[in-house]
């Protein structure tokens, strides 16, 4: 019993120290979770007992334009015995939208039975919201090339090397071009 105590107090140690819930559900749309670590209320607002005793379905969080990928591509995954990578959109306690990356993978009996489902999910809000925002910006640069005919563009490489680029519909010579500059910094 002491050895059990001691197991349980290290894993809850190590599960308290990740940016987000370690879990175990069985394979349902609900995501009727058997297990869910403490990270879940920093992700959701919800309490992991809200999970665990089934107040709370996991499902639901996921954004309505995201469950039906999100399942399909869990369903896919557990066809092939394989792990899963997934990124999507949930709605937390206070209605607020987060961006989430999970990675999980079907437990298996002896029999090849899928058991469950375990995993970890965390936060990629921020990462996601400055991806947006480089596209947009990048979207606004080529606009503003594109109306600037017959301008020349400079950039200057890490290396301190003028690399001339121009406008649209060149692009692709850019990124050629680009992919020859050296990108090591000098010592």
């Amino acid at each position: 019993e002491e050895e059990l105590k001691e197991r349980e107090r290290q894993l809850t140690i190590l599960f308290g120290n990740l940016p987000g819930p370690v879990y175990r559900y069985r394979n349902n749309a609900n995501y009727a979770m058997d297990f869910i670590s403490a990270g879940i209320r920093e992700l959701s607002g919800y309490a992991a007992e809200d999970f665990q005793q089934h107040r709370r379905d996991y499902g639901k969080l996921i954004h309505p334009q995201d469950r039906e990928r999100v399942w399909a591509e869990i369903q896919a995954a557990v066809e092939r015995k394989q792990p899963f990578e997934l990124t999507y959109r949930i709605f937390t306690a206070n209605d607020e939208e987060k961006w989430v990356w999970e990675k999980g993978q079907g437990v298996y009996d002896a029999q090849g039975q899928l058991q469950a489902l375990e995993g970890f999910i965390t936060d990629i809000t921020a990462r996601q919201r400055t991806e947006e925002v480089i596209q947009n910006n990048e979207k606004r640069f080529r606009a503003l090339i594109e109306k600037q005919h017959g301008a020349e563009l400079f950039v200057t490489s890490l290396t301190g090397q003028s690399v001339r680029i121009y406008p649209m519909p060149v692009w692709l010579a850019l990124e050629e071009r680009l992919a020859k500059v050296p990108s090591t910094h000098p010592s």
